[in-house]
Parts: C-alpha cells; structure tokens; sequence
C-alpha cells in the first residue's frame, strides 16, 4: 500500500513559497510547512540530487543530516520537492518561474552531496581535500579564471601550476587509505549530472555543501575535476572513476568542464568582475549533457542564467508539448538575433521522431549526444561579406518557413574514394599509434578511441596526392582541424618541415569529439570540405547575410531543407563574392 500523499494548501500570495522548519526530533523527521514571502531571506535553499514525496531514501538521509548537523544554526529550508507542489503543472510552472528570486534571495545555498559512508572513510577523505589546496600556488586560481575554458588551460597555464603526473600506478588499497576513492566518489558524484543543480550553484553568493553531517567549502569540491582537468592531481587517480562508474552514467569530460563553468560564472558574478551571462540558446548547448527528468526542463532549468531570458518573455508551462516549446524559443530567439549564427546551433540538433522545421532547435538530452556531433564554436569565418542581417529574420505559413538571403555557392559531390595508399597509411598510422603516451597532457583513454581515430586518419589519406608533400599535409591539417580555434595559432605558426602537427592533434581527445559525425570529401568544384554526416549528393552548399558558417541544404520543391554545416576550403571568407555585390546576386532562400 502507497504512503497518503501531503495535501497541499494553495498559495493564495503570488510572491510566497512553502518553506519547512525540521523540528529536532531524532525519533522521526517531523517537519511544519509555512508560506512564506520569497524576498522574507528567512531560509536557506536545498540543492541535492533527490526525490519526491513520498520521502525516499534519498530525501531521508537529506532531513536527517539538515536536522543533525550541529553548525546548521537555522533549519529552515526550501526544497523544491516538497516546497512545490509536483503534481499541479500550473503551480509548478509559477514557482520555477521564481526559482532565480528563491535562490538568490535565500540566506545561503545548501548543496547536499549524500550521508557519509563511514566516519574512517570521510576523515581520510577531508585530510586528503585539506593536503591537495596546500600545494596549490597563490596565482593559479587566476590563471585558471582568466584561460575561460578547460581547453584554454591547458594552453595557457603556467607549468609550474601543474604536478608531475608521473608516479607508479597505487593499488586499490593505497587508494583507498589516502582517500581517493572518497573524493572521486564525492566530487564526480551524481550531484555534478543534473541539469538543475547549475542555477542553484550560481545565483547565490553564499553556498556551501553538506555531506553526512559535515559542512564542507563549496569551491573545495566543486574544483576537483577541474583539477583534474588541467592535471594538477596526477591523472593516474582518475582511474578509480572506470572502477566505480560505468561508462553509461558517467562523462567525465563532461563533468568537468560544466563544473569549470559554474566554478567560472559564480567568480564573475560575485568577485567584482563586469556583468556576465550567456544566451539562453548557448547555455541549452553547453549544458546538453545534463540530466533532467522532464524534456521542457532543457529551457526552463536554466532561465534563470541565461541573459536574454528577459526578451525572450518566456514563462515555464508545463502543460505545453516539448515540440510547441522547442519551435517557440526558436522563433522568438531568431526574432531577437541581428545575425544567423544561430542556425549553426539549430543544425547540430537533429532528433528523429520530429516533425518541427529543420531550423527549430532540437533540445535533446545526454543520450541524443551520441548521434549528435559536436558543435562549432562562434565568430572564426566570414563566408559572406554582410556580417548581420539588416532586418530580424522573417517567418511565413504560420512560423513553419524561415526566409533568408544568400546564395548557392557549391555542390556536395559524395563519390566512393579509393583506398589509401600503403605509404599514406604507413605515415599516419605511426603518428596516430603514439596517442596515450605519457607525455601527452590530453590522452585518449582507450582503444575504441584510437580506432575512430584511425578510421579518421584513413579518409585523410583518400583526400592527399599520393606522394604527399609536408605542404599538402599541413594544409590539409588546417582544412580538418580549422574548425577548433585552439589550433589555429598551431598550424599558422608551423613551418613546412615540422610533420609533429598530426601527432599533437590526434592525440588531443578533444579532436575526437570535434569531429564526431564529420565526414570529408570534394565539392563539384573540386573544393575539399569537412562536413556534417548525413549529406547527400547533389546537396547544396550555401552562404547567408549574416551566417558565420556555410550551411549544406537539400532542395525541397521551391524550398530547402537544413542539413548541416560545412567547411569548404576556400569559400571560408567571403572568395564566392569576391567583385560582386551581395545585393545583386543574393536572393531570398525558404527553408522549412
């Protein structure tokens, strides 16, 4: 038989929450709910990886730990699980309209990372914690803001930052009684994988996290895996995550780089720094690899970040359809852009099972991402001399077709290549086989990745002259690897006779990521390109006013479908217009 659910009473106040005060009763959790104003600052706001009501285990342990933990001075608390009332979508959508008032306005954040495991366990755990920010050097926390990225990091940041990485291999037991296991559980733990936890770990200046009964800095946690990241702690220990993580539930590259981000946005926010956000577009994007348990919470679990949340007038409703939402934050985000930089955003996200416009933004979740390739970054080329678009974007039938302006300026031709040759595949397998050495600083870590990379390394080899020059091998490293603007500034300043660029970027895990779902070939005009898969032959390729990217359509009728983006060697900035005038050659272009 279930447990009675709590009969909620109706918030007759639009600005009030429910809050909980935990009575201290060890005998059983007893708790009295108010109604509270949300600007009374009279709480303090729960963030944890929980459940409902009825209490589960989960949520217990949580009660338990606010109740027992002595240097918890005030027991008061929001908790969305209770404070909101879960099965009323009109209350519910009212109430995360609030959540930027609810933990802004709270005393404090509590992040809550689960009971302890055992007494022994946690004090090994807090020594080893309390023994790695000792050896971290005055400057390095600035070097690690100012890079912006984990990827900037590790090009940017002093040596003397970083530890020596190159130490014999503990066992499980070593691991164990110096606290590792501990702190990859505590610091990679399911907290770090929920969609929801980002805008309660940035909008409050005042955070802490709760494990067991002990209260723990929240910057000591949450820095590990970036950390890591960087290698500052020896790599070595990182292997205790495929121990005790399946691969399935856990990314640890995803992980830290979204922990570097609310790391990144809480310094700026609160340390004296210019105002900063970004878009609620962007934030869907780098954010995608969390997990939320309701699709519509892609765009409403982090409103509450997002810049333009304002002009977007975007009010959670939680009786809609994720497809209504999706072409909806489409439109309005095209109403608002003065370019058409994101619809290189719209054509990573394809999802099958959808009937919305190839231009609608495709929100998807964690499991979509291994279909899905990963998206280019913003600003590197300039295909088309107009930079903006002259007036907002143009919607007709309903909001069903976007218009543009631009032209076709290639044909995709997909033809069967030939085989590389022996001598090719000689001379790139041997770079590609030195990936995982140890003096690399981003290893890839195991032999499916090394694969992919040379099944990537062989379509290379169908694309060079069969007795390829170092010239032809760098400029075809450029054509490949443009598309990731941290190797830029690599192959412009290498000269022709230094053949180490394959090898430094191969072995970068981040190339394998970049070019997933990529494929190269020549256009009709004999043009090389690195495009999304998924292309066709006879796809067009064309160039917008106020695109960043060359896109890949598919002609449709008098319209066109969006298939990808591509990068062409050649059109990249702007030699398709070169003594024409936009004006007169460009024509408007229906996409549905």
């Amino acid at each position: 038989m279930s447990p009675p659910r709590y009969n909620y009473q109706p918030l007759e106040d639009k600005e009030h929450i429910r809050v909980l005060e935990l009575r201290p009763n060890k005998l059983r959790i007893e708790i009295h709910i108010v109604h509270v104003a949300v600007s009374s600052r009279c709480y303090q706001a729960l963030s944890s990886a929980i459940s409902s009501i009825p209490l589960t285990k989960n949520l217990h342990n949580a009660l338990c730990d606010l109740r027992n933990t002595k240097d918890m001075k005030n027991r008061t608390f929001w908790i969305d699980q209770i404070s909101i009332n879960q099965q009323d979508d009109h209350e519910k959508g009212l109430q995360v309209s609030m959540m930027s008032q609810v933990y802004s306005q709270a005393q404090r954040v509590v992040t809550y990372l689960g009971p302890e495991e055992s007494p022994d366990q946690e004090r090994k755990g807090l020594q080893l914690l309390e023994r790695i920010y000792k050896n971290i050097l005055d400057n390095a926390w600035n070097h690690i803001f100012t890079a912006g990225s984990v990827p900037a990091c590790l090009k940017s940041i002093p040596l003397d930052v970083c530890v020596d990485s190159n130490k014999e291999t503990p066992t499980e037991r070593q691991l164990f009684e110096l606290g590792w296991i501990w702190l990859v559980r505590v610091a990679y733990g399911e907290w770090t994988q929920r969609l929801w936890i980002v805008q309660e770990q940035i909008l409050n200046p005042e955070i802490i996290i709760l494990r067991g009964h002990q209260l723990i800095e929240w910057d000591a946690i949450a820095t590990i895996p970036i950390l890591f990241a960087i290698g500052f702690i020896p790599r070595v220990y990182l292997r205790i995550i495929k121990r005790i993580m399946s691969e399935d539930e856990f990314s640890r590259i995803d992980t830290e780089e979204c922990l570097y981000s609310m790391w990144w946005e809480r310094r700026a926010r609160f340390m004296d720094q210019p105002p900063y956000g970004q878009t609620l577009v962007f934030n869907i994007r780098h954010y995608a690899g969390l997990l939320c348990g309701n699709p519509l919470d892609r765009v409403y679990a982090i409103l509450a970040i997002s810049s333009d949340t304002h002009d977007l007038a975007l009010a959670p409703d939680y009786s809609r359809t994720f497809e209504e939402l999706t072409k909806e934050v489409s439109v309005r985000t095209f109403n608002l852009a003065s370019n058409l930089q994101v619809l290189g955003i719209a054509s990573k996200w394809r999802r099958t099972g959808l009937t919305l416009p190839s231009w609608c933004f495709m929100f998807g979740g964690p499991s979509d991402l291994r279909e899905i390739p990963s998206t280019t970054s913003f600003d590197e080329y300039e295909p088309h001399p107009i930079s903006s678009m002259v007036r907002p974007a143009r919607f007709v039938s309903e909001d069903s077709v976007l218009v543009v302006k631009g032209r076709i300026v290639d044909v995709v031709c997909v033809s069967q290549h030939r085989l590389a040759s022996s001598s090719q595949a000689s001379l790139l397998t041997q770079e590609v086989t030195k990936i995982g050495e140890p003096d690399q600083r981003l290893e890839v870590t195991n032999s499916a990745d090394k694969g992919g990379t040379l099944v990537f390394s062989s379509s290379l080899c169908d694309l060079l002259p069969d007795d390829p020059s170092s010239e032809d091998l760098i400029h075809l490293f450029y054509i490949v690897f443009a598309r990731l603007p941290w190797s830029l500034p690599i192959v412009d300043q290498m000269s022709p006779g230094e053949t180490t660029a394959f090898h430094f970027l191969a072995a970068n895990v981040q190339v394998l990521r970049l070019e997933k779902g990529r494929v190269l070939g020549r256009t009709r005009a004999g043009r090389l390109y690195n495009a999304m898969q998924g292309i066709e032959d006879g796809d067009v390729i064309m160039a917008l006013q106020g695109a960043d990217q060359l896109h890949v359509m598919r002609p449709c009728g008098d319209m066109f479908k969006l298939i990808g983006d591509i990068y062409v060697d050649g059109l990249m900035f702007g030699e398709a217009y070169v003594g024409q005038d936009p004006n007169e050659v460009d024509y408007e272009i229906s996409i549905c």
